[in-house]
């Protein structure tokens, strides 16, 4: 279970690890690049594009950003159509819904290897932050999204995923 760029971390882990048999990630990043181009578009319009190249060497002075990343290491995954879960606020502007939309068509693209046991995506807000937002502003249904999506992947009972079994949110 990732969000943002651990979910960018968890994607490669799943990928590279086969064992594991589901993943849940949320606003997830597909592409590094690909945010720092948004970002420098931000900041400097049509110059991001420009200065994408130079950004890009100085942010991997120290790191290499993409020594993994999703696009080259999910489809060397296994043939077990392991479940994933793939959540998308559609109005995030950190990470924009094309990196959902990468990430869900890699998915459907290796049917062998991977099923898309759900996904939630849908626009808001939590106070004006647009990033990372469903856990905190519907926890109830995260929660029992969670957990069927889990106990789904585990092959457990989904009696205790109603809200009425869950512990109350404090």
């Amino acid at each position: 279970m990732g969000y943002s760029m651990g979910g960018f971390i968890v994607l490669n882990a799943f990928g590279i690890e086969g064992a594991v048999p589901g993943v849940w990630v949320d606003g997830a990043v597909f592409s590094v690049r690909q945010i720092l181009l948004n970002e420098l578009r931000k900041q400097v319009s049509s110059l991001g594009d420009l200065s994408l190249n130079f950004a890009w060497r100085k942010a991997n002075q120290n790191i290499e950003l993409h020594f993994q990343n999703p696009a080259e290491v999910l489809p060397k995954g296994p043939d077990l159509a392991r479940k994933v879960y793939l959540v998308q606020n559609t109005d995030d502007t950190t990470v924009p819904l094309d990196q959902y939309e990468q990430l869900k068509g890699l998915f459907e693209a290796h049917p062998k290897k991977y099923t898309l046991g759900g996904s939630w995506v849908a626009g808001g807000n939590c106070k004006g932050d647009t990033h990372r937002i469903f856990a905190l502003k519907y926890p109830a249904e995260y929660r029992e999204r969670t957990c069927n999506f889990f106990t789904s992947v585990f092959g457990a009972s989904k009696d205790r995923c109603t809200s009425a079994m869950l512990f109350p949110v404090a």
